[in-house]
């Protein structure tokens, strides 16, 4: 399987800590600090062009925006869960997306608002309100951190596209995979589902030995 991005929140970045050189990917990271664990890394597989890429001003979170190809935009974003004015959160998501004129826009990230239909409140309800007057479909409805759904693919795309949660031991969040085909997109054309991962056959020697295995 190729990935062709990945993005890592909670990286610990600053101008003075960039992330670790990944082959055959280009990096793009964010500079501005709001504690000392946030931080937003995204690797795009060096076959891909990248259009523009920024850091806008963003209030209580990290936000990047990287248009590939001039066709899709991601929005990567983390906004750490002490920081609890989700109001100024959202007026910095909006005034980010009101800006993006690229027809597939994918918002991703570890957002620490739980928006399982069973858990979810008033501010995940305004969360979700907002994305979707951009079209934004919620694209992950599994648990990604015990039984709460904190980190999301938001998006909106003319292709058709679905959502795998990976069930996994080595952190204490579920990575989460978007993959988007080549066919045209309708209103109903996306899954979600869980994968568990058995690492007692994955030989984990390889991964242990590298200089950082995050």
């Amino acid at each position: 399987m190729q990935i062709d991005v990945i993005i890592l929140t909670e990286c610990w970045t600053n101008v003075d800590n960039p992330p670790p050189y990944m082959d055959n990917y280009n990096t793009f990271w964010t500079k501005n600090t709001l504690n000392q664990n946030d931080g937003v890394v995204v690797y795009v597989r060096k076959q891909l062009k990248v259009t523009s890429f920024s850091e806008p001003d963003f209030s209580e979170g990290n936000c990047l925006i990287i248009t590939i190809n001039t066709e899709f935009t991601f929005i990567c974003s983390y906004r750490p869960p002490s920081f609890r004015n989700i109001s100024s959160y959202l007026n910095s998501l909006e005034s980010v997306l009101c800006t993006i004129k690229t027809q597939n826009k994918i918002l991703a990230g570890d957002i620490n608002l739980d928006i399982l239909s069973d858990n979810i409140t008033g501010a995940g309800h305004d969360y979700l309100n907002t994305l979707a007057m951009y079209g934004l479909r919620q694209g992950v409805n599994k648990p990604t951190r015990q039984n709460s759904c904190l980190d999301h693919f938001m998006v909106k795309c003319c292709k058709t596209w679905k959502t795998v949660v990976f069930e996994q031991q080595l952190t204490d969040h579920q990575p989460v995979l978007l993959y988007i085909n080549n066919a045209m997109a309708t209103r109903k054309n996306f899954t979600s589902q869980k994968i568990k991962i058995n690492y007692l056959y994955i030989k984990m020697k390889p991964v242990f030995r590298c200089h950082d295995i995050t």
